[in-house]
């Protein structure tokens, strides 16, 4: 008697989720400049195992964004040393005219895309291959205002030596209420949303003498 077993393509399908787990997915970090209320906000996020580094600087405000034929430079977070690492891709962002600085507020780790000369700045804290989030936000000003609108879309890919992707782009306005995003993500998403509604609120409200 012949004993059977599930056929090959049964046992893929099976183990598939487990295999999507434990798959490393391509790292990036993601620019992102879309508007909340009043505000614009650049968000920067994702993860990155860095190679070596090319040497260190930092942003001159805590928070930036240059858009100009002569000069395009975006950063998020304080103005903390960075470690700078070479890119490759377009030197020119795609559209727009301005120049954003400081901030009205910002939070988590100093990191800033140059485009002239070309390179990346990450906050010398940052552990590589850890979630990165870092923002920056800009009261009463607007997409329009620096040449842009949320249909923009993408102002540039660009690529560590590593392989590794840098995104900066521009969308559509903050969605405060979560999608049909798996549990965490909802979560997450929620959480970050809530938290960026009170910067900005407190960072309109007076301080008391």
């Amino acid at each position: 008697m012949f004993r059977t077993f599930p056929s090959l393509l049964v046992l893929g399908a099976l183990f598939t989720p487990f295999q999507f787990l434990l798959e490393p997915a391509n790292a990036s970090l993601s620019f992102d400049i879309f508007e909340s209320g009043d505000s614009l906000i650049v968000e920067t996020s994702g993860s990155l195992t860095l190679p070596a580094s090319i040497g260190s600087d930092q942003c001159f405000f805590d928070g930036l964004v240059i858009v100009k034929p002569d000069a395009y430079c975006v950063c998020t977070g304080p103005k903390d040393p960075m470690y700078m690492y070479d890119l490759s891709g377009p030197n020119i962002f795609k559209a727009g005219a301005a120049f954003l600085a400081p901030a009205s507020s910002v939070e988590g780790l100093a990191t800033a895309i140059f485009a002239t000369p070309l390179k990346l700045g990450i906050d010398q804290n940052y552990v590589s291959a850890s979630p990165f989030l870092s923002t920056a936000i800009f009261e009463n000003t607007s997409l329009a205002e620096i040449g842009l609108t949320p249909a923009t879309g993408s102002l540039g890919t660009w690529t560590l030596l590593n392989g590794e992707t840098i995104n900066l782009n521009v969308r559509g306005p903050v969605n405060e209420t979560p999608g049909p995003l798996p549990l965490f993500g909802a979560a997450a998403a929620f959480g970050f949303s809530r938290r960026l509604r009170q910067r900005i609120q407190l960072s309109k409200t007076p301080a008391k003498g």
